[in-house]
């Protein structure tokens, strides 16, 4: 039968069932806790993977915003300097008719000058009026250009600066038309 006297109890089972019950709810709670973490990374995963949609959305939207505005803002710069570019174009169509005029009326006066009998002096001095109108009348359009690069400036003091150049630039050759 047994070898322990019977009136004591087993201690030694007592002590390692003891025992294995306070391992088990260790572990328990080991378990317990390690699920717990586990769930709060996944939520945290989540969370951080749905604010990573969100922010991948919204650095998509706000590129798709830049490109439109660059691509705005592409062509209107297109578009100025086209404007530019035909400007320049008309400025150097301008002075050049100026500086035409001006050669031909020159040239009028000195054929007048030149003329020996009454008919050519007459046919020169019509000759010369028309070219004095000529003259004026490329001044006019260049005089008219200057006061629309006046209104046409972003300031007044730019406005008056191009103005100026632009009259300064017809002012030799527009003189000898009006005097």
């Amino acid at each position: 039968m047994n070898s322990q006297p019977q009136g004591k109890p087993p201690t030694v089972w007592i002590v390692l069932t003891a025992v294995f019950a306070l391992a088990a709810i260790g572990l328990g709670i080991w378990a317990f806790t390690t699920r717990s973490d586990l769930d709060d990374a996944e939520a945290t995963i989540e969370q951080q993977k749905r604010q990573l949609s969100s922010e991948r959305q919204q650095a998509s939207q706000e590129e798709a915003a830049e490109q439109a505005f660059g691509e705005r803002a592409e062509t209107a710069y297109r578009r100025v300097r086209r404007r530019l570019l035909r400007a320049r174009g008309e400025e150097r169509n301008l002075r050049d008719t100026v500086d035409k005029e001006a050669g031909e009326y020159k040239q009028a006066e000195q054929e007048l000058s030149a003329a020996q009998s009454q008919d050519e002096r007459e046919a020169a001095q019509l000759k010369a009026a028309r070219e004095r109108r000529d003259v004026a009348g490329a001044c006019a359009r260049g005089t008219i250009d200057a006061i629309e690069e006046f209104f046409g400036a972003v300031n007044a003091r730019a406005g008056a600066n191009r103005a100026m150049r632009e009259l300064e630039r017809i002012q030799d050759q527009c003189r000898s038309a009006v005097q």
